[in-house]
């Protein structure tokens, strides 16, 4: 699956260069996640591999999308970015998961804390892990 997106915020986070596409972009693999899931390209089993993911994930695609180490799916990024994102059409999935200000209350609110920081201390884990995971596999195919 391949990402053909730019943005300042994906230009920062830590990559590893996998394939070189020709003088000046690479096929590259991120230590994090990516968010957006637009410009993008997977092959069908590809999809096929995130369709069985879709029915216990309760996550927005673009967050599933990032997640390699729970669907066992290959991204890469063709960096520099090659395609933009629209930030004047709206967004299907909205913005409201963004907000800091939590509209809960009761043992939710009082647990948010500590779930936040399990949820957040599992994504770090979980992307590192695949980041390291797949590094024999990504050598096998430079070629710079």
């Amino acid at each position: 699956m391949i990402r053909f997106f730019g943005s300042p915020k994906l230009e920062r986070l830590k990559f590893r260069h996998v394939y070189k596409l020709n003088e000046t972009h690479f096929l590259d693999r991120h230590n994090g996640m990516p968010g957006g899931s637009h410009a993008s390209l997977m092959t069908l089993s590809g999809a096929q591999k995130m369709l069985q993911h879709l029915d216990y994930i309760a996550l927005p695609i673009d967050a599933i999308l990032g997640r390699s180490w729970m669907t066992k799916c290959n991204w890469y990024t063709v960096r520099p970015g090659v395609a933009a994102q629209d930030r004047t059409l709206e967004s299907s999935i909205g913005d409201t998961r963004f907000d800091r200000q939590k509209d809960i209350t009761g043992l939710a609110k009082a647990l948010y804390p500590v779930t936040r920081a399990w949820f957040k201390f599992t994504e770090t884990v979980g992307k590192k892990y695949w980041y390291f995971k797949t590094y024999f596999e990504d050598k096998k195919y430079a070629n710079f």
